[in-house]
């Protein structure tokens, strides 16, 4: 929460809001004595209008197109294209289209799951943009944590705004044993910033794996149960090569996966991000088995992704119809590499379709 030196909270909704409104004709303005935003909407035919006073109201910024063509392009690089490189093509190829681009590109994106990951990665950039803006006004603009219980250290922690997880952790060790601050909610930001950030070091090769394995073991330390850290050690063990580690991981993400769904849900999407994590510890179990030899259960585990998912933004369908025709994951991958240089998907989309004509194992979603 932020608010002005005078301690009145500022209207981040109508901020955003008019960060993120194309239409020409509306115009936001922010009220640097209450904190709060006006619209004006102005008509064609322009008459004579009172003028705001300059040093009290101040015009909210406008995100351009070219702004979003840049999120988007990085969405599909960092998010799409790991997933499912056919789609991440086909967006990439609308994105670049002279004179519509975004447009064309989020007419096919809200045709998949990836739309509710658009709006958690619009929304951040659109925070981003509203942050930066703060920095140009003639006010001084403060994160409030006045809300927050004097008596409580992780609190006070927070209030005085230099920390680590270290300190957090102190801090933790002073609070009442009766004193709940945190509950998992509260703590998920924290896990997942380990993650995000372990990931990202996995990029400078073997030493940033070394570091980014630090990161995940913190972020065990926060929850031990948060199948998302699972999902990053088998990244991180599969980069260092300790096959052993890797397959442990796979088997503790799997296992903490089954115990969250007793009963596995008819539906699983994508677009949730929490599921992102269950749903890889699912591939993965199915992977390691037929690695091991058992290609029963191996199938078992892809049929279950492909019902509770039928998009199949993971690309299991091509591993399984692999599996039907005798191929190896690594024959199917460099089919994969194959056509995304080709740009030609064809080989596999002829394999899928012709093993699921005898084994039915994949309904296409329209």
């Amino acid at each position: 929460m932020y608010s002005l030196p005078n301690g009145l909270k500022i209207d981040h909704d109508g901020l955003i809001d008019g960060i993120n409104d194309t239409v020409v004709s509306h115009k936001y303005y922010f009220d640097t004595l209450t904190g709060q935003v006006g619209l004006v909407k102005e008509s064609k035919n322009k008459g004579k209008s009172k003028k705001l006073n300059e040093k009290r109201y101040f015009l909210v910024p406008k995100i351009l197109k070219s702004d979003k063509k840049i999120w988007a392009d990085e969405l599909i690089k960092e998010m799409v294209w790991r997933e499912d490189s056919l789609l991440a093509s086909s967006l990439n190829r609308e994105l670049n289209k002279e004179g519509r681009g975004f447009d064309a590109f989020f007419k096919i994106l809200k045709q998949s799951d990836y739309i509710y990951g658009w709006c958690e990665w619009e929304s951040h950039y659109l925070y981003e943009r509203m942050l930066d803006w703060f920095d140009t006004l003639p006010v001084e603009i403060k994160e409030d944590f006045d809300d927050l219980d004097d008596d409580c250290p992780l609190c006070q922690l927070m209030k005085n705004g230099n920390h680590s997880i270290e300190d957090f952790k102190m801090a933790t060790k002073k609070m009442p044993k009766n004193k709940v601050i945190f509950n998992n909610e509260n703590m998920k930001q924290d896990k997942r910033t380990l993650y995000y950030d372990a990931l990202d070091l996995l990029d400078n090769g073997k030493e940033g794996a070394k570091q980014a394995l630090k990161l995940l073991v913190e972020a065990l330390e926060i929850d031990p149960d948060f199948v998302q850290t699972y999902i990053g050690l088998v990244s991180v063990y599969g980069m260092l090569g300790k096959n052993t580690e890797t397959r442990k991981c796979i088997k503790q993400a799997f296992e903490k996966t089954k115990k969250l769904f007793p009963k596995w849900p008819k539906s699983m999407s994508w677009g949730d991000l929490d599921n992102r994590a269950y749903m890889r510890a699912i591939q993965y179990m199915g992977d390691d088995l037929t690695d091991s030899g058992d290609k029963d259960g191996a199938i078992e585990l892809y049929k279950l992704l492909l019902k509770m998912n039928p998009n199949d933004n993971q690309g299991v369908r091509y591993t399984l119809a692999g599996l039907y025709a005798g191929i190896s994951g690594s024959e199917v991958n460099e089919m994969f590499d194959e056509g995304n240089n080709k740009h030609d998907w064809s080989k596999l989309e002829k394999l899928v379709d012709t093993q699921n004509k005898k084994y039915l194992f994949w309904k296409k979603t329209k």
